[in-house]
This record gives C-alpha cells, sequence and structure tokens, in this order.
C-alpha cells in the first residue's frame, strides 16, 4: 500500500510527477538498503543479504549525500563538473578514510598536501578520475573512483588476528564444569536454563554481568600483555591486522546498469578460488555443498557450476538475510532504535559445523575537530588580518592547520579565513560515519563463545535466559543435550560505521577483560536509561527502581527484564492516556 499510493494518487489528479517519486521511493526501499555479501570458506559458501540502515535511512544514503557535499565543494565554478584544478584537490583514499572516522587531519603514513593551485594533491591523478577521458569529472565517475579504491558506502575490513578468549578450549572446560550439573559430559536445556543462577557467584562487582574476568577466563600475564601489544600495534596502523584463518567475504556488486557483468566478475573470482582441476566450473565436491544445495545453482544439471549460474545465485534466496540499524535512532519517534550493548537478536547463519554471528557495533563519539580547530585560528591569526598564509602556519603550532590548508583555501587565493576553514569542516563532517565496514573474526569454538550472544567478553542476564532458544540447533544428534563435539566454530561478522569504533569490532571494546567501565547506550525514555544502569539494554528487577507490580505491567513477555521495546511500549502508552 506504501507504494501504491503514491501512484494512486497520481492517477486521480493527473501529477506525472508523483508516478517519478513513487519510483524513487521504491527504488529506495527496495535497493538502496540492500548489500549481498558472500562467506567463503567451510563447511561451503553462503549468501547473506544485509539490509544496512544509518538513522533509519538506506545506508547508501548518507554516502551520497557526503559524496555530493564533497563534490560541490571542489567544484568551485558550480559547473557540476570538475576540472584539472579542481579535480586536483580531491582527496585520496587514505584521506577519505580519515574522513569517515570523523578526522579531516592527516593521519600517519599519509603525505601533507604539496601547496599550489593546480597542482595534483597526494597522488590522486586526474586520468583516475576522468574514467571516460572527455576532459571532465562527473558526479557519477567522482563516486566509481571512491569505490573501487575502497572508499564506497560498504567495505569489506580484515578481521582480527588474534582471539580474545585466549584458550577456548580450556575455557569450555571450565565452564563446562559449572553448569554440568550431573558431570555427564553433556549440557541439557535444564542446565542450560539454569546457568544465571550457577554463575551468579562469580559476579564480584554485583552488575548482573559475568565477564571473563570474573571466570578466570581471560588472558593474564604474558597472554593478556600479547593481545594488548597488538592492539596497540593495529590502532598505530591505523586499522586491524590481517586475518590468521582463510575464510573471507566478498561484497556483491550492486552498481546499476552492469550488475551482471560486476556479478560475473564476483563469479569468476570465487571459481578460480575453489576450482581445484582449473577447468573453470566448480563440482559439488569443489564447494562441498550437499546434492540439495549444489542442484538448486547447477540451472541445466550437467554437474557443472558456471560463473554464468554462480552469478544468478546472487539474485536468489540467501542463507541470512537481516536488517542492521546503526546510528543514533532512539526515543518514542524515528521508527526501531539503533542496537544497543548487550541487545540480543537472533541474527545468525547456522551452516554444517559453522555458525556466523552478526554483531552490530555501538558507535564511538566523533572527534571534536572543528572545537579544535576553530580554537586553533586566533593564536595563528597573531596580527589579526582575518586569515591565515602559509607562513603563519610555518611553526610547529600551525602543523595541524596547515595539513587542511591547500583543500580548506576554497578560492585558491593562498589565504585561509576561518570562514573557509569553518565551511570545509562542516562539509567534511557529513562523513563521519558514512561508511560501513564488515570484518569477519574467528573466535573458535567455545562455550563462552556461544553464551555471548553480541560479543562483548560479559554474560547478561538476556544472553543467559536465551541461551538453550539459541543453543538448541546446535544439538545435531537430537538427543535433547549438547555435548563438546557438538559447539560450532563461530564466526562474528562485526557490521559498524567508521565513526569511533573504526569497525575493529571487539579490538576496541573489551568490558569483560576488565578494561573499563561498559558504555552505556542513550537510548529510550530517560527512566529506562537511568534504571539500567549496567548498560546491557535491559533493565532487570533489581535495577527496577518501581512495585513489584509497575516492573510485571511493563514486562509484559514475562521473560524477568524490561526490554527497550517494552520501555518504549509502556511509555508511549502512558503519554497516551495522559
Amino acid at each position: 500500500m506504501k507504494k501504491l499510493l503514491p501512484v494512486l494518487l497520481a492517477f486521480l489528479l493527473g501529477l506525472s510527477a508523483a508516478k517519478e517519486g513513487a519510483r524513487a521511493d521504491e527504488k529506495e526501499a527496495v535497493v538502496d538498503d540492500v548489500q549481498d555479501v558472500v562467506y567463503l570458506g567451510q563447511p561451503h559458501p553462503a549468501l547473506v543479504r544485509l539490509h544496512l540502515r544509518i538513522d533509519n535511512k538506506p545506508a547508501r544514503a548518507k554516502w551520497d549525500t557526503f559524496l555530493a557535499a564533497l563534490f560541490a565543494y571542489l567544484d568551485r565554478n558550480n559547473s557540476k563538473a570538475l576540472d584539472r584544478n579542481e579535480a586536483a584537490r580531491a582527496p585520496t583514499p587514505a584521506r577519505m578514510q580519515q574522513y569517515f572516522g570523523g578526522n579531516p587531519f592527516v593521519g600517519r603514513g599519509i603525505p601533507p598536501l604539496k601547496g599550489a593551485k593546480g597542482e595534483k594533491v597526494d597522488g590522486v591523478l586526474f586520468a583516475a578520475l576522468d574514467a571516460d577521458n572527455d576532459g571532465k569529472v562527473t558526479l557519477d565517475e567522482f563516486k566509481e573512483y571512491y569505490t573501487v579504491n575502497g572508499c564506497g558506502p560498504v567495505v569489506v575490513q580484515a578481521g582480527d588476528a588474534f582471539n580474545p578468549f585466549a584458550n577456548p578450549d580450556s575455557n569450555t572446560d571450565r565452564l563446562f564444569s559449572l553448569l554440568d550439573v550431573n558431570a555427564d559430559g553433556k549440557l541439557t536445556k535444564d542446565e542450560v536454563e539454569n546457568a544465571e543462577s550457577a554463575l551468579a557467584r562469580f559476579d564480584d562487582d554485583d552488575n548482573e554481568l559475568i565477564s571473563l574476568a570474573e571466570l578466570n577466563l581471560a588472558p593474564q600475564g604474558d597472554a593478556r600483555r600479547r593481545m594488548l601489544e597488538l592492539q596497540q600495534a593495529a590502532l598505530m596502523r591505523g586499522g586491524p591486522p590481517a586475518p590468521q584463518t582463510p575464510s573471507k567475504l566478498m561484497l556483491v556488486p550492486l552498481e546499476e546498469g552492469k550488475r551482471m557483468t560486476a556479478r560475473l566478475g564476483l563469479a569468476r573470482e570465487i571459481i578460480a578460488r575453489f576450482d581445484k582441476k582449473k577447468n573453470g566450473w566448480l563440482t559439488s565436491e569443489d564447494l562441498n555443498f550437499n546434492d540439495a544445495g549444489f542442484a538448486k545453482l547447477d540451472r541445466n544439471k550437467d554437474g557443472k557450476l558456471t560463473p554464468l549460474e554462480l552469478a544468478k545465485w546472487f539474485t536468489g534466496k540467501a542463507d541470512g538475510e537481516f536488517t542492521v540499524r546503526l546510528g543514533a535512532i532512539g526515543g518514542m519517534k524515528g521508527g526501531m532504535p539503533a542496537p544497543v550493548i548487550g541487545k540480543v537478536d537472533d541474527m545468525t547463519i547456522i551452516l554444517e559445523g559453522v555458525n556466523i554471528r552478526l554483531v552490530p557495533q555501538p558507535n564511538g563519539p566523533a572527534p571534536a575537530v572543528r572545537q579544535v580547530a576553530e580554537r586553533l585560528f586566533q593564536p595563528l591569526d597573531k596580527d589579526k588580518k582575518g586569515f591565515l598564509t602559509l607562513k603563519d602556519l610555518s611553526g610547529q603550532e600551525g602543523q595541524v592547520v596547515r595539513q587542511i590548508f591547500d583543500i580548506a583555501d576554497r578560492n585558491g587565493d593562498n589565504r585561509l579565513t576561518q570562514a573557509e576553514m569553518t565551511a570545509f569542516l562542516d562539509m567534511t563532517a557529513l562523513g563521519a560515519g558514512a561508511q560501513v565496514g564488515l570484518s569477519l573474526q574467528a573466535t573458535g569454538q567455545g562455550l563462552f563463545q556461544v553464551l555471548d550472544a553480541n560479543n562483548d567478553g560479559q554474560l547478561s542476564p538476556r544472553e543467559l535466559k536465551s541461551a538453550w532458544k539459541r543453543m538448541e540447533a546446535m544439538d545435531t544428534n537430537k538427543d535433547g543435550a549438547l555435548s563438546r563435539n557438538e559447539f560450532p566454530q563461530l564466526f562474528v561478522l562485526n557490521v559498524s560505521q567508521s565513526t569511533g569504533n573504526s569497525g575493529f569490532g571487539v579490538l576496541n571494546r573489551q568490558p569483560g577483560m576488565g578494561d573499563g567501565p561498559r558504555p552505556v547506550a542513550a537510548r529510550g525514555p530517560i527512566w529506562f536509561r537511568k534504571m539500567d544502569r549496567n548498560g546491557d539494554g535491559d533493565v532487570s528487577r533489581r535495577e527496577f527502581l518501581g512495585s513489584r507490580e509497575d516492573f510485571d505491567r511493563i514486562d509484559t513477555d514475562k521473560d524477568g527484564l524490561i526490554s527497550l521495546d517494552e520501555a518504549l511500549a509502556f511509555t508511549a502508552k502512558q503519554v497516551k492516556q495522559n
């Protein structure tokens, strides 16, 4: 009905523009938020369909808005195209990554700007931007250049090279002994559902969260020091280390007008990876698909999977389809809230012996670069001219502003006014969080990983209450219990914006390791946020400050926890009644 309404109005009112609007709305709803991802690894490739939303809009919309703003900023004569001089100031892919992270200034390993008007900057060549060689760069060419150079709206990042759980086998031994009450080497439904009570005595800080450190499962001594060294090295390099596992992710191209061509290219890459005999096609043995799974893709039933058949797989039903909401949506209006720390969703692709769990990562705050830069301007303008020259920035104290001088000096007069600097910083601020990063992280085959649904190193009441529901599918022999060998190899597919956490997933936040206070998500009614003292996204009976009757009235699903959705529903009802 939502899609038909604009068309119906157009028919009644004779407004052809409404038809065009309906088509645009449909395009956004059906296409713009979709990103298909291919998992390449054991036991076989899998297709994951993601609906990526930022602030309840398609994720690509934020990227498009920023690229259009940057293009218009560079287009000084407003010709809707960049000439050689204008394109010379286009940021390099490395600098664009800094914009996505909320920092327009030069980072480690990125060369400074070169200086003169009309000169190429940081190695971005006009020929690379001008794809059709017509002497000008259009917005489409501008977007294409950054997309193919790792600055598109969605990118695959390298996974973490270390396992924060240190030793899954020894950890599982200890957890098994705590939960396996009858010591039969299996965990029954009753034993798993009693996990919250069984582990409560380890809650040393009395916050209702059971951490790795409290269970004595966190790495200690040399192992912990080594882990922290790897973290620091990754952050100093400006990105996570290379993954240890051969499993990887590949994005399915969605570019309008050349989808099949792009998908054929991806299909050929996959065939090259799995084609053991190098004959240009794949067999069920190559892909490790079962007969039914392979037959679904092998359209002509010749036992060979060609690039065209594989490319058509990308348009079919996915192994898992999920909506991932990022950004800062919250409160009573604006749709569903963004994922919060502690939220447990059923976002897992279950393969034979392998589970891939999607974990949306909360955002950190964007750096306050504008405020910092504005505070720098007046002290540098010692003669009170109202602008800065390169001479004013020659000293050490001027290096921060010097890094943006050439691109922020929009009119190219070699004078940077405060208004120009502010306009540049406002424009680049649109890029903060405009890119979504995906990273695949192997976390082992242990019990803690299975229980820790949001991969934060702590077990919340909701994670423990819902554990059996998530674990039941792992009972491969259907005996009503889980043995050690039934735990799957777990991969975490981190989904994040670039602001603050840089898409490193668990790399940047490990409260279970004792690395400081747990962040509290500022979403939901204020009473809910105040009462959720441990920041796990729920209010327990202990945290609730009202009466038991009030708690039971809000806790509509009677699970002993007030969720964000329940808090929103209750508050909306109260507002309506008043």
